[in-house]
């Protein structure tokens, strides 16, 4: 192939077509992107305490599934999270499996989130303590 652009010659003397040469970059760049990307855990690993959003948006749409009441105190955590997505499906899950949202919006920036994280973790301690006295009171029915 015959190449009438504009050219430019190495160290060695070696000319090459300027274009060919940023095609050649170009493809370099895309599947050293990919090796990379391919070379990551997969979204089922790793869980909520992941460094992958992937894996925690994972982790979350699997709790909330599952119908997983376990995981809320985990899903409440990402409500503080660096990534819009992983904040997004969290709060979308909490919904899905509470009915509630607490005011929060994913989209406000990290201050304006604190109240509404706040009410959630509130209720989540108050459930818990509730679900406590409620097995105090059947372990004392049950010794009875």
């Amino acid at each position: 192939m015959l190449y009438d652009g504009p050219c430019f010659a190495d160290s060695a003397g070696l000319s090459y077509a300027s274009d060919m040469v940023s095609r050649c970059a170009s493809s370099l760049f895309a599947v050293l992107l990919l090796s990379v990307v391919g070379c990551g855990p997969p979204a089922i690993e790793g869980g909520f305490d992941s460094a992958n959003p992937a894996a925690t948006m994972y982790a979350i749409e699997h709790a909330a599934r599952q119908g997983d009441q376990s995981a809320v105190r985990q899903i409440i955590e990402q409500l503080d999270s660096d990534d819009p997505g992983v904040r997004l499906m969290a709060i979308g899950a909490l919904e899905r499996l509470t009915g509630e949202r607490f005011g929060y919006d994913p989209g406000m920036n990290r201050i304006e989130r604190q109240p509404a994280i706040q009410r959630w973790v509130a209720w989540v301690e108050r459930d818990a303590s509730i679900d406590e006295e409620r097995s105090r009171e059947q372990g004392a029915r049950d010794a009875s």
